[in-house]
This record gives C-alpha cells, sequence and structure tokens, in this order.
C-alpha cells in the first residue's frame, strides 16, 4: 500500500486515469473536505488532552485515525463510493457523540456544528435524491441532541461550567467553521469560473471549429466540382482514346493489307520465315518482297533498213527481298513505311530495277525529295535488300546501314552494309550503295533484319540484347527448320524481355536456299 503524503494525494488527484469519472475539481473538493474535518478532529483533540479528558480525546482522535484508513483504501481501491458514505457517517454521528459525552450544546459550544460541513459537502458531491437521507439523519440527530440537552447537563465536566469557557469553544467553533465554509465556497467559486471559462473556450472552440466544418464543407463541394470536370474530361478523354485506338487498330489492318506477307514470301520460297513484332499497334520496320517474271531480252541493231531489236533469250525470274527500319515508331513510323512501300513498288514493278544497289539510290532520291520541304529533318531508313536468282544460284546484296548474315557449313558469314542511310538531309555529300554478289550453295540461311532484337533491354542486368549474342543466337538455331527458328526468337525474345517495355519494332527475315 502506498503511504499517504501531501504529494502522493497530489499526483492521485492529477492523475486522469484516478477515479476517471469525476473531474479534477470534484477530487479536489472532495479532498480540502477531508483536510477541514481532520483539522476539527485534530482542534478537539488537543483540547481534550489539555483539559484531561484522555478518555473522551480518543473520539476526534480516532475519527483521524478512521479518516486515514479510509482514504488509504480509497487511493489503493478507488471505491469512491463507499469511502464517501463512511465519511460522510463518521462525519456526521462524531460530532454529536463527542457533544453528548461533554455535556451537551453549551459546554461543547454547539460542536455539533462541525456536522453541517458534512451537509455542504453532500451539497458538492452528492446528488440530490442521495443527500436527503443524509440530511434526515443529522435533523434526527439534532432534534434527539435538543431533547436530551436537558438531562445532558448534569454530566458537564466541571472545566466546562465556567461560562467564559463555552463562550470561547462557541467562538472557536463558529469562527472555525465560518472559515472553513468561507474557504470551501471560495474553491468552489473558482472552481465555477473555471469551469465557466473553459466553457466558453469550448464554445469558442466550437465556434471556431464549426466555421473550420463550414470552410471544409465548401471545399468538399469545390473538389467534388472539380472531381465532376475530371470525370467528365476522364470520360471524354477515353471517348477520344478509343476513338484514336480504333482508328489505329483499323490502320494497322490496312498496314498489314499493304505490305507482304509471310505467307506471300513462303509461297515463293519454302523455307522461310519473317518475324515481325511492333512494339505499338503499327510498325516502324516492313517486310517487302516481290517476285519479277521472266521475260524477253532484247539487243537492237542498226542495219539499212534501221534499228532492229533482235531476241537475245530471256532473262531469269528473280526474288526481292527487303527488310526496311524507318525512323520512329508507332504511327509516325507507319507513314514512313507507306512511303517506303510506294516508292519500292514504283521502282521495281515500274521501271523494272532489279539490280539492289540501283534500287537503293532511287530510293533514296525519292525520299530525299520527299522530305525536301524542312531541310532539317533527318527522317529516312535502313534497309537490308538482296535479290535471288535461283537459276543462276546467285544472291545480290546491297544494304544502307544494315547488314546480311548468312550461315554456311556452321559458320556465319557477314556482308555489310554501306554506311548511309535512306534519306536523312544531314549528309551534304553525294552516297554510293553497292552490290555485293555471292554464289549460292545448298543449305545455305540468309538473313535480313532491322535492330529491335539486339536493341531489347533485359536479361538480369537490364541490358542491351547486342549483335554478338544475337548473331551467336541464329548461328546456334541456323541448322533447324525455319518455322521452328520463328518461334524459338519469339522464346528468346520473350525471355529477355522479362517485365520490360520492347524498345523498338523487331524484324526479322530468314531465307533458306
Amino acid at each position: 500500500m502506498p503511504l499517504l503524503s501531501i504529494q502522493f494525494i497530489r499526483q492521485q488527484i492529477n492523475n486522469a486515469s484516478f477515479l476517471t469519472q469525476y473531474p479534477a475539481d470534484f477530487k479536489k473538493a472532495y479532498f480540502f473536505f477531508l483536510l477541514m474535518m481532520n483539522t476539527g478532529g485534530l482542534m478537539w483533540g488537543i483540547l481534550c488532552l489539555l483539559f484531561g479528558f484522555y478518555l473522551i480525546s480518543i473520539i476526534p482522535f480516532g475519527y483521524i485515525a478512521l479518516s486515514l484508513v479510509n482514504l488509504q483504501y480509497l487511493l489503493q481501491r478507488e471505491n469512491f463510493v463507499r469511502c464517501r458514505s463512511i465519511q460522510v457517517l463518521f462525519s456526521l454521528l462524531l460530532p454529536f457523540l463527542f457533544q453528548w459525552l461533554l455535556g451537551g450544546f453549551n459546554a461543547t459550544g454547539v460542536v455539533m456544528l462541525w456536522s453541517v460541513l458534512t451537509l455542504i459537502a453532500l451539497l458538492t458531491f452528492s446528488k440530490a435524491k442521495e443527500g436527503n437521507g443524509w440530511l434526515v439523519l443529522f435533523i434526527v440527530l439534532l432534534v434527539g441532541s435538543t431533547i436530551a440537552d436537558g438531562y445532558l447537563v448534569e454530566f458537564t465536566p466541571a472545566p466546562l461550567k465556567a461560562a467564559q469557557v463555552q463562550l470561547i469553544l462557541l467562538t472557536v467553533n463558529i469562527g472555525m467553521i465560518a472559515s472553513i465554509t468561507f474557504f470551501l465556497f471560495k474553491f468552489f467559486i473558482k472552481s465555477d469560473r473555471h469551469t465557466k471559462s473553459m466553457n466558453q473556450q469550448l464554445a469558442q472552440q466550437k465556434h471556431g471549429l464549426s466555421e473550420r466544418h463550414f470552410e471544409i464543407e465548401q471545399q468538399n463541394e469545390e473538389i467534388l466540382s472539380i472531381n465532376d470536370e475530371l470525370q467528365r474530361q476522364t470520360i471524354e478523354i477515353e471517348q477520344k482514346r478509343v476513338a484514336m485506338m480504333g482508328g489505329i487498330t483499323y490502320a494497322k489492318n490496312i498496314q498489314k493489307a499493304l505490305h507482304a506477307s509471310s505467307k506471300g514470301l513462303r509461297q515463293v520460297l519454302p523455307e522461310s520465315f519473317v518475324l515481325n513484332q511492333p512494339k505499338d499497334i503499327v510498325s516502324g520496320d516492313f517486310f517487302w518482297f516481290t517476285q519479277t517474271e521472266a521475260k524477253p531480252i532484247y539487243q537492237e541493231i542498226s542495219t539499212f533498213d534501221g534499228i532492229q531489236r533482235v531476241f537475245q533469250g530471256f532473262e531469269n525470274e528473280k526474288i526481292l527481298i527487303a527488310a526496311i527500319d524507318c525512323t520512329g515508331h508507332g504511327v509516325p513510323g507507319a507513314f514512313m513505311t507507306v512511303m517506303g512501300k510506294v516508292f519500292i513498288d514504283e521502282i521495281v514493278l515500274l521501271h523494272h530495277l532489279t539490280d539492289p544497289a540501283k534500287i537503293l539510290t532511287a530510293l533514296d532520291k525519292k525520299i530525299v525529295h520527299a522530305l525536301t520541304s524542312n531541310t532539317s529533318l533527318n527522317d529516312g531508313m535502313d534497309m537490308s535488300l538482296m535479290m535471288l536468282d535461283q537459276d543462276d544460284h546467285t544472291l545480290v546484296f546491297s544494304g544502307a546501314k544494315n547488314p546480311l548474315w548468312y550461315v554456311r557449313n556452321g559458320l556465319m558469314h557477314q556482308v555489310s552494309g554501306s554506311k548511309f542511310p535512306i534519306g536523312s538531309g544531314q549528309y551534304k555529300y553525294g552516297k554510293s550503295f553497292e552490290n555485293t554478289y555471292i554464289a549460292t550453295q545448298p543449305g545455305d540461311v540468309f538473313y535480313i533484319f532491322s535492330d529491335g532484337f539486339q536493341d531489347q533491354f533485359g536479361g538480369g542486368n537490364d541490358k542491351k540484347y547486342m549483335k554478338r549474342r544475337f548473331r551467336e543466337l541464329l548461328l546456334s538455331i541456323s541448322s533447324l527448320p525455319l518455322t521452328e527458328q520463328k518461334q524459338l526468337l519469339k522464346q528468346e525474345l520473350r525471355a529477355w524481355q522479362k517485365d520490360n517495355y520492347q524498345t523498338d519494332d523487331v524484324l526479322v527475315v530468314g531465307v533458306k536456299v
């Protein structure tokens, strides 16, 4: 059990967890009442000792002892209702009992007035209904003391019979009770003012909260209005996005129909594949091929009758295959593929050019001329173009920055293209494109491609796939059927890419002679 001390009691009063259902002022009032009543008990105990009433002094000192025990119980168990009832009972009974033993009202200076402090205390920490019973008990004790007072006078001790002593005791009792009552009411007036001040502060805070609540409501209305506008714009943007995506998807179908297909290539060269994987819906890479028909060759000879055409034989059928990487990807790249396709068709199909280097030269001039409206424009395309003559077992290659790789007898060979691209306004001097002639052998596998596969980021360290790894991959799968090679390339790209975005359009074309 904690020892009673002024510091410990003060800590308990201020402790929010002690008697949590009662405010601090209530607890202070109760302890103030205990202090005053025990002060009276101490005063009367000392007076009894001075007058020689040793046995009777047990009553005031006993009251102090019982109050301390009760207080100790309150601090330990925090059962205020029980402790209050015990304290009120002591405070009402003992002044009357003390008065009866000393000879009544006059002999003690009306010491029962101390019990009036109990009634005052009851008004502060009892509800009205709870105080009624104690008031009835006080009245019964008061009436009983009045009736018995005539009989009790006979037992008045000799030191208390003097009128001067009785007057002094009455003065002391009235003076102390009046003083205690004054300070008690002063305490409660101060507490009441403090309560009113707290209520005013709470009212001001409530008013401030009301204003803040009004501001918040206005802000909420503004936010709701903004949200409505954002929702409207979101719906509008979504509608535009859906319309745009629908247009791009339709453009994909147009692009797919416009450009050559891998199915068409396989009809001409069964051992072939085309891996075309756009970064976006439409692609800036495209595959192109055509097959020329055998046509007669004539030589013009001057005779006396004029110039005559002499039949020399037939030109072999030729297969032209190109892998073209236009500047950019997505919609801008797709527009460049349309331009490139139209120009190549015009050069090959209308002007009957089959020489790869001459085709690149003509295409370069057309692209540059088409883009001269913007001299700073560097748009263009990189491409690999090969012409296959199966009758002569010859392949002619010419490239614009892109190479040709081919595998023969388990070895990878590279034919570099020109260092110049098709188009682009950054080159102020003449471009040149050259042919490389290759005598084909059975089992040769030729690859042309854009840079999308080797530039893809991924792997364990989020790095580019790189040309060396791509070359080793093609060499490792070159002996497999071409359709299987395409699937392995797709699997490798997917495994390397993992969760990364696709870096660029991917185009790989493989042909086996």
